[in-house]
């Protein structure tokens, strides 16, 4: 299904401005060199920069790119120093609602105690604007995150840069698959939100989705990461969500669709 939704994708580009070498295939240098793919620019707040991931090439890589053979991976530190790439991406048109999206796993799949979870952000501009579901180190199956945003400007400079979720850790993460497309030229499950209402939750509220839903898996994860709480076979537009046992605090809920497209949300418990 995966490879089809980007055959489909793909077709669709031509109706808008997108990544350069989104798939990061061009990315012709040795493994473990801190040099970014063709189009992008290293966006790192540590010393050192996203490294090149490939099958039975480069070290450590156990996983395949979810497109190609070519993907990202890079290290977090704690909560404000992390690896990352960025481009500067023109031609959108104001007012006008766009959908990115890309492809994240874990990134190291060797046992080491100060590895714990991390998490991919999407920087537009100098803001922090979308993050994606908190992941372990050995995930090993790809996801998809998505962000929607109205273009306020013809252009935009786009970082992505991984960070562990705690400070006392370290986070590492594998990118991949970069898009961008206006919302409304997309299948309508690509443009698919959510939101919690009421949030903060004191005992329900309800998941209230932009396009319905069938056969749906929620996930609960706590703010180290752990995922709390699995509901499958979720279907519909409006999804009860009961606080249950949840005690108090953040917690991060995660939509995967029967198009194995993620939606994700921040809710407070009180």
């Amino acid at each position: 299904m995966k490879k089809s939704l980007f055959l489909l994708l793909s077709g669709l580009q031509c109706l808008a401005q997108n990544f350069t070498n989104g798939s990061l295939e061009n990315w012709d240098i040795p493994c473990s060199v801190d040099q970014a793919p063709y189009g992008w620019t290293q966006n790192s707040t540590t010393s050192s920069g996203l490294e090149k991931y490939e099958l039975d090439v480069c070290p450590f890589t156990v996983v395949a790119a979810s497109d190609g053979d070519k993907y990202g991976g890079g290290l977090g530190i704690g909560t404000s120093q992390g690896e990352g790439i960025g481009q500067f991406v023109t031609g959108f048109t104001i007012g006008t609602t766009y959908v990115l999206t890309f492809d994240f796993i874990g990134g190291y799949y060797i046992d080491d105690p100060l590895l714990g979870y991390a998490q991919w952000h999407i920087i537009q501009g100098v803001t922090d604007v979308s993050q994606t579901v908190p992941f372990y180190h050995h995930d090993a199956n790809w996801q998809t995150h998505q962000y929607v945003f109205t273009a306020t400007l013809p252009s935009y400079f786009f970082t992505f840069r991984v960070y562990a979720v705690s400070d006392d850790i370290l986070g590492s993460g594998g990118i991949d698959n970069f898009n961008i497309q206006p919302l409304l030229s997309l299948p309508s499950h690509m443009g698919n939100t959510m939101e919690l209402v009421p949030n903060p939750v004191r005992q329900q509220s309800f998941i209230m989705l932009r396009y319905p839903v069938k056969d749906a898996s929620l996930e609960v994860y706590n703010a180290l990461g752990q995922c709390v709480r699995k509901t499958t076979g979720i279907s519909g537009g409006t999804v009860p969500f009961d606080r249950g046992s949840l005690n108090s605090g953040i917690y991060f809920i995660k939509l995967l669709d029967d198009f194995s497209v993620t939606c994700a949300a921040k809710i407070v418990v009180e």
